[in-house]
Formats: C-alpha cells, structure tokens, sequence
C-alpha cells in the first residue's frame, strides 16, 4: 500500500485535487508510524518505473536507512516550488518533514541531509538546496486546509483550530474549534502558526537533546558565510540566478535573525565581528526596500516563493513552448473532477487502478494493531455524527411584481461554508431590480451583486452558515426573476465513517477486537439524530451488530 501512496503522491505533484493532497497528508502521518527501512524499501519500488525526483540530489550518502525517503521529501517539496498551483503542496511537505524531525529514528537522517544541501550554498542555487533552506528557516505561513493554527480573538485569547477552508478573494476563513469543535469564520489574518515561527525548525535532535550551543556554532556559521557572499558579490538583476540569490539571502537572514532572538546575541558577537557582516548589513539596510509598511511579512514571504516560482515557470515555457497548454490541461481537470484523468497523461498507468475502496480498507485493517482497532471504531462512529448535507430553495414569482422590496435568510446549521447555485432562467431588468447577497444582516461583509441577463449570475461559495438575501424591483419593466439553491457545506465524514464501520463488521479477524458495545450505543444515537439515508445506514450497521451477537 505504501508504495501506491508514492506514486500517487509523485505522480499528481501540485495537483489542485484535494485527494491527491490529502493523500500526500495520509502519508505522512504513515511515515511517523514506520521504520526508515520499510519507507526506504517503498520508495525503492515507487521509483523502479520512471520517476527522476532522486535526481536532484547526490546519492553519496544512499547507504544510510531513510536516506531515500528524506531526500524524496525535499526534493518533492522543491518540485511542488516550482508550480504556481502547488505552494499549499510544499507547505506540507514541510510540516512533514518537521514531524518526522521529532522522531529519533528520523532526526540524524535528516539532519544529514539538511547538511548536505545547507553546505553547498550559495554556490549552487538548485532547487532542493532552496527548499531545505526555506523548511530549515521556517516555512511561510499558509493557510492549508486541515492544518492546525492559532486564532486570536478580539480579547487578544488564543484559541487551537483547524483550518477547514480558505476563501482568498475575501481574505476569510472557515475553522473549527480543536477543544469545543465549534466552527466559526474568521478574518485570515486573525490566525497564525500553531508553533512557533521564530523557532529554526531543521535539522537537528529533538527537544532536550543535544547541545544547543554546538547547533548554534554550526548554523551560525552558514548564515553567515552565506549572507556575507551574497552582499559582498551583489548579483545583478538581469542575471540568471538572481531571483534564487535574493531569496536565499532573504531566507539565510531570517535564520540568523531566527537563532539571535532564540539564543542571545553573546555567542555570535565574535562570529560576526569577525565576518565582517555588520558593515555590509548597514550597506544594504541603507538602501530600503521599496516595499509598503503597511505590507505583512507572511505575505511577502509567499510573494517571494510566487516569484520565484513565476521565474521557474517562464524559463521552462521558453524551453518548452507546449508546457503552458499542458499546464491549464492539468489545472482544467483537477478543477473540474477528482475522478478524471490528465488528458495530456493518458498513457500513464494509475498507481491506484485496480484499487476500489473496499480492497484499500482491507489493507489499512490488517495494518492496524489490536488497539488502534479499538480506537478507529470509535472514531469511526464520531464521523458518523456530522450532520447532513442540507439543501434549501429560494425564488421570486416568475414573472416578479414591480415595487418589490424583500429581504430574508437561508441557514443551515453546521455548514461551513454555504454553495449558492443560480438557474440558467434567472434574469432582472439590468441596473434597475437588484438581488443583493451576504453573509452579514447588515450586507457588509461577502456582498454578492446580481442583475441583468442570466450570464451576469455566476454561482459562488460564501462563509459561514447563514445567507442573507434583498431583492429589490423599480416600478417598471420585470423578467423571469431568480431562483437558487443552497446547499450546506461539511467536510463529508458521515460517509467515511460508515464505509470503516462497514469493513470492520464484515471482517470475522476485526470483529473479535472491537468493543461491540460501545459501537451500539453510539449507533442508537446517530440513527435517532440522522435522518433520511444516514438514519437508513446507521441502522444497517445496527442490525449487522445483532447479527454479529447471534454469531458470537
């Protein structure tokens, strides 16, 4: 199984389909539960076909457990930098590689690697070099859905939460409580890294081991040889690493600034005397930025990496004219169906085909051990609570009556996020009868705009789980009207939660470790909270544990 989780994650690099990262997910959090050996002996196999990412890096130190993996991780990181569509991709993979560092059979490994690539700078700008500086200075905040972040409320409290959806063009997001599971939208800039960003992440040992005093040493040393060479050598703008020269002094500058603040400025004073850097800091501080003051660093953080990845992009098209139209062949297709195929990859073999849903449960069950069967049940049965996806219509009269001024909600509680589909019939008279949408009561906030022909109404998502609408009409000329559907979002465990439960009674070996009991008794309350096809499922599930009494 690990193996096809490889491929598939090598394979859809960048993909815009949520499976494909949701899978890249999965796999981590498989990687925390094995040893390097068994990931090292699965890479091996995903790579036997076609595969190059291992090219990006020497094999001089192949012969260390883990190596393969660890240089795997990096130098997809480093591809998923190259794509304008795959920041959220890279971010994590660096999450990855920050939960694997706190693994003791992981550590040194990638530690050594992180050596290896650290070493080479700035000499050689190659990517994977770029990629384990960033993740080793810390990685720029971005909002990927489902990982976990901070959010300060207007008291100034923190508050643990987990990021359920991005809306960029509203700069809004949709989380949900870690302690009281309640979900919420809030502005995206109310949330921050669940750790500590200032805190150099990679590589080294685990907290409380080792000797911070050697690490400083040691990644003091690079910071500083790195930053002197860039300053003192000054690319020009027109030359062809200059993007990948200013974003590794950028990056080598947050590192030293990064271990100054964590370890006091007493052991680096002599280091930097000696470099000489302070002078060429005042230099280039003199000079500015450009940049306005009322501009984030998180955000000039991800503008760098978009930059960058715009530099990479315009120089592959220029040796590859067909590259851009497969580009947007890709993105048309992740946008528009998990389930499709790459028209510009037909003659690729699927490294999930002849995989249904059913064989990859039976696999995940015989990995698990006896007690994280238990556990799965149970979480299993806590999916199965989510509420339903609930649909709610709304029109006007067809034809509308002139002078019309009304105003009403659609809520639907526990959505997340609510997704407003139009009829291709719905048309006003342009400029003059108007329906106005928000997520607010007083049309403030997510305003939506509607009139005129039905190529003016563009179906939309808007945070949070209640729609505010206004239609208003002038005293002359009408048209067909409106009419929309609204349907709640969830993240869709209900499902999930079934088809597990589903495997794991139908499976004499698992259903000897499952604690029977506590599964019917959660089952009676989903069946009496659920209603249509979920309550119908809930109890299929109790009548196969009736089933499974009588048997026992």
């Amino acid at each position: 199984m690990l193996p096809q989780l490889f491929k598939a994650v090598i394979s859809n690099a960048g993909s815009l389909n949520e499976t494909y990262h949701l899978t890249l997910g999965l796999l981590g959090q498989l990687l925390l539960r094995i040893p390097p050996t068994e990931a090292d002996a699965a890479v091996t196999e995903a790579l036997a076909d076609k595969y190059e990412l291992l090219i990006q890096g020497e094999m001089s130190c192949s012969d260390i457990q883990g190596w393969k993996t660890i240089q795997l991780l990096f130098s997809l990181g480093a591809v998923c930098l190259d794509s304008r569509i795959g920041l959220d991709w890279a971010c994590t993979v660096a999450d990855i590689l920050h939960s694997l560092n706190a693994c003791p059979e992981w550590c040194t490994i990638i530690a050594a690697f992180t050596d290896h690539c650290i070493q080479q700078l700035p000499q050689t700008l190659k990517r994977t070099n770029l990629f384990t500086l960033l993740v080793l200075v810390g990685f720029a905040e971005v909002l990927c859905v489902g990982t976990q972040t901070v959010f300060i409320d207007n008291a100034n409290e923190k508050h643990n939460m987990i990021l359920l959806k991005h809306f960029t063009e509203k700069n809004h997001a949709a989380v949900v409580d870690v302690r009281t599971r309640k979900r919420k939208t809030v502005k995206d800039y109310q949330l921050i890294q669940s750790q500590d960003s200032c805190t150099v992440g990679l590589p080294g040992q685990p907290e409380g081991q080792g000797c911070p005093k050697t690490l400083l040493s040691r990644y003091l040393g690079n910071f500083t040889s790195i930053i002197s060479h860039l300053l003192q050598t000054s690319q020009d703008n027109g030359s062809p690493d200059a993007v990948e020269a200013s974003w590794v002094l950028s990056l080598a500058l947050k590192g030293l600034y990064n271990i100054l603040k964590k370890h006091g400025v007493e052991h680096a004073h002599e280091a930097i005397q000696e470099s000489g850097l302070t002078q060429l800091l005042v230099r280039k501080c003199s000079k500015g930025t450009g940049f306005s003051k009322l501009w984030l660093l998180r955000d000039l953080e991800i503008l760098s990496i978009m930059l960058y990845s715009s530099k990479r992009e315009i120089h592959s098209m220029a040796q590859d004219p067909e590259r851009e139209q497969r580009e947007q062949d890709k993105e048309h297709d992740s946008d528009h169906s998990s389930c499709c195929a790459d028209d510009t990859d037909v003659n690729k073999p699927d490294p999930l085909e002849g995989l249904d849903e059913e064989t990859i449960l039976q696999r995940v069950l015989k990995g698990c051990s006896h007690s994280m069967l238990c556990s799965l049940s149970l979480t299993a049965c806590q999916f199965m609570e989510e509420p339903g996806m609930a649909v709610q219509v709304r029109e006007s009269k067809h034809p509308y009556d002139n002078n019309t001024n009304f105003e009403d909600k659609v809520h639907i509680p526990g959505a997340i996020y609510l997704s407003v589909k139009f009829d291709s019939r719905c048309y006003t008279e342009e400029g003059c009868d108007e329906l106005i949408m928000s997520s607010s009561s007083d049309f403030v906030q997510d305003v939506h705009n509607f009139s005129g022909s039905p190529q003016k109404w563009s179906d939309f998502e808007i945070p949070g789980d209640t729609l505010y609408y206004r239609f208003m009409s002038d005293m002359s000329n009408t048209e067909w009207g409106y009419k929309f559907t609204v349907t709640g979002g969830h993240r869709g465990r209900f499902q999930t939660g079934f088809e597990i439960l589903k495997q794991m009674l139908a499976d004499d070996q698992v259903l000897s470790q499952l604690p029977l009991a506590d599964i019917w008794e959660w089952q009676v309350g989903v069946a009496c909270r659920q209603t249509g096809n979920q309550r119908l499922r809930a109890i299929h599930l109790l009548l196969r544990l009736l089933q499974c009494q009588s048997q026992t």
